[in-house]
């Protein structure tokens, strides 16, 4: 599946609670918009109120990384250059300040190994 739903808490997290009734919205995305191919085993992180999708596996194991920004409900890829880790799927990442950080996964061999991607840094470079 390739769905993206917003679910929208405003009122629930306004009211603490009381108010059951959160609201949700299936994105449709045009033919020819960018958009992440179907996946599983991927990440998704957010950092500054957007949703970052790292790697996972459709038919193969992918090392790509889109944003997802709330307010426009449009998806970018992030080009990625440096020293990219191998594709991989099931893998954990985790933002530390604006630092994407990923550790492990799993492309038919288990992976013990940690990579960062600095936001801040305009050329995306991974170390």
């Amino acid at each position: 599946m390739n769905d993206l739903n917003v679910l929208y808490l405003d009122n629930f997290i306004k009211s603490n609670g009381a108010n059951k009734l959160v609201n949700c919205v299936k994105v449709n995305f045009e033919k020819n918009e960018i958009c992440p191919s179907s996946r599983w085993g991927h990440s998704a992180s957010v950092y500054d109120d957007k949703m970052y999708i790292l790697g996972g596996r459709n038919e193969t194991d992918m090392s790509d990384l889109f944003l997802f920004d709330p307010e426009t409900l449009k998806w970018s890829e992030i080009t990625l250059s440096g020293r990219i880790p191998v594709p991989r799927r099931r893998h954990s990442a985790v933002f530390i300040s604006s630092s994407l950080v990923m550790f492990g996964g799993f492309d038919g061999n288990f992976y013990n190994d940690l990579h960062a991607l600095h936001l801040n840094d305009l050329r995306k470079n991974y170390i």
